[in-house]
């Protein structure tokens, strides 16, 4: 009879998702007051939501509501986030960020960086394999490096500035978007200190400018707005991560090619230089097909790699890709940011 009773009210499918509820609430409530929790909850931060935790906060952020700083208001300079069952800490002061990134130790990468940086690159490698490749990439991104190419930067502004009075000239007095030609600026200056390219076309800039709004997208998707989506297994099924794939095949292909065309003009350049007694890198060199060489004091940063790759085999193409994609991702969204709000603040 009690056989029966439970078979018309609770079928084996019901029955298994109850137990299975039971058991993850069982496991919620064990890891709710672990040690961990207690730990991370003893920082001050927004009230979460049970399972949720800051996530409908999170999704109520624009551009207007500046929920970052109401956080900072409330709750000071370090205090705790959830996204879902993942916590986050936030630092929002200069000398507690130097506290930790001067730290010889913590060299430890956050699993976001995965979600948007090439594998092989230093931001995402840890440990000694870390420590080794600093060492090899420190002389390549030396600040005197950049002395060299103050003219080039000089050259740029004043072109973008040229820009901006030519729209001028036709808005009157309506308030114009100047954020296109910083990007345009942003993304030249990279390009010609990274890969010793002289210039980027307007499409070149524009493709590059998508695919990287692109990835970034997917970052926002996958670190904040669908915290299911860091399980890698779950991403793979998804539109994004075929996107993400996408994204990532055009830079592969778009730094192979000129790690392959700079390789060739350090081939010719090094033949002819033999050959001949007088210096031939010429840095006006317009039939290059913009593979446009430096002079020796000048060298952009892939050419210091791939001298650096010449006694250390490690250096394939590959991971100078990925370093150079680095630089360029980690430089293009601060200094263009940086530099329009600059504009915007003494306007």
């Amino acid at each position: 009879m009690l056989g029966i009773s439970w078979s018309k009210w609770m079928s084996p499918t019901s029955l298994a998702m109850t137990a299975l509820v039971g058991l993850l609430t069982g496991y919620y409530g064990v890891w709710s007051r672990s040690r961990f929790v207690r730990l991370i909850d003893a920082l001050p931060g927004p009230k979460p939501l049970p399972v949720l935790g800051n996530i409908i906060d999170i999704l109520k952020y624009t551009a207007n509501y500046r929920l970052c700083a109401e956080w900072i208001k409330q709750n000071g300079y370090i205090f705790r986030t959830w996204i879902g069952y993942y916590p986050v800490v936030h630092v929002a002061h200069h000398e507690l960020f130097e506290q930790i990134l001067s730290h010889s130790k913590l060299v430890t990468k956050v699993d976001e960086y995965k979600f948007f940086l090439p594998e092989n690159c230093l931001a995402v490698i840890e440990g000694d394999k870390w420590r080794h490749r600093r060492r090899l990439l420190t002389p390549a991104f030396h600040f005197r490096i950049l002395d060299g190419y103050i003219s080039t930067f000089n050259e740029k502004s004043m072109a973008s500035a040229a820009k901006m009075e030519e729209i001028l000239g036709t808005a009157e007095s309506q308030e114009i978007n100047i954020f296109p030609i910083i990007v345009k600026l942003t993304f030249d200056a990279l390009y010609e200190t990274s890969m010793g390219k002289n210039t980027w076309s307007e499409e070149d800039t524009s493709t590059y400018a998508q695919n990287m709004d692109g990835m970034a997208h997917i970052f926002l998707e996958r670190a904040i707005r669908k915290p299911w989506l860091r399980i890698d297994w779950i991403y793979k099924f998804t539109s994004l991560y075929r996107k993400q794939m996408q994204y990532s095949s055009f830079f592969n292909t778009f730094h192979e090619k000129v790690i392959r065309e700079r390789r060739e003009l350090q081939r010719r350049n090094a033949a002819e230089k033999h050959s001949s007694p007088q210096p031939v890198l010429n840095n006006n060199n317009v039939d290059e097909e913009d593979m446009l060489s430096r002079p020796k004091e000048r060298l952009a940063i892939l050419d210091l790699l791939l001298k650096i790759s010449e006694e250390n085999p490690e250096l394939d193409d590959k991971v100078i890709g990925d370093e150079i994609s680095l630089f360029i991702i980690a430089g293009f969204d601060s200094s263009s940011v940086a530099m329009n709000w600059f504009l915007y603040l003494i306007a």
